[in-house]
């Protein structure tokens, strides 16, 4: 296909032609996330994210009882789900897997909310020679799932977040 667009060059219309590839997405997935009763109000909050090796892919967000659909072209494909880490304390995605799609749509069946028992991180970020770092970005992330952003204060003073079994710290 090839499409005509007017593009504005200081003031000056100018047409430039584009060449693009139509593709068909005759396949897909479904699925039913199974959102906490507690926080089923926080659907959009959930993000379902899906993306072939060469960063082709698409992502939505569940319906209010968590069911989801997404278009794809037939390949394979990675799934993840990212929480909202301010709304789901306490909850983490599970793993992310490799589907492969077909011409018709995959059924994932119900994926669960992995729950666990937040680990507290608190510390003071300072130089090598002990000077506090006030203003620090902190992060922190999970090979489990999961991860952690927080600030410390100008002083440097305890900073405190929670994250399921952090394996990677970083402060900037």
């Amino acid at each position: 296909q090839t499409c005509a667009l007017p593009i504005s060059d200081n003031g000056n219309k100018v047409e430039k032609k584009a060449n693009f590839i139509v593709t068909t997405m005759s396949g897909g997935i479904s699925g039913v996330i199974e959102i906490p009763e507690e926080l089923s109000d926080y659907y959009s909050s959930i993000w379902i994210d899906v993306w072939n090796p060469d960063g082709v892919g698409n992502w939505t967000n569940p319906e209010a009882n968590g069911s989801f659909s997404l278009p794809l072209s037939p390949g394979e494909y990675t799934i993840s789900l990212w929480l909202d880490p301010a709304v789901f304390t306490g909850y983490s995605s599970p793993e992310a897997r490799v589907i492969k799609v077909g011409k018709s749509e995959l059924d994932l069946g119900n994926i669960q909310l992995v729950q666990y028992v937040p680990t507290v991180l608190s510390g003071v970020i300072a130089t090598a020679d002990g000077t506090p770092l006030g203003n620090a970005d902190v992060w922190a992330w999970s090979m489990e799932g999961g991860w952690a952003e927080d600030v410390t204060d100008s002083r440097s003073e305890e900073h405190t977040s929670e994250l399921q079994s952090p394996d990677h710290l970083v402060c900037r």
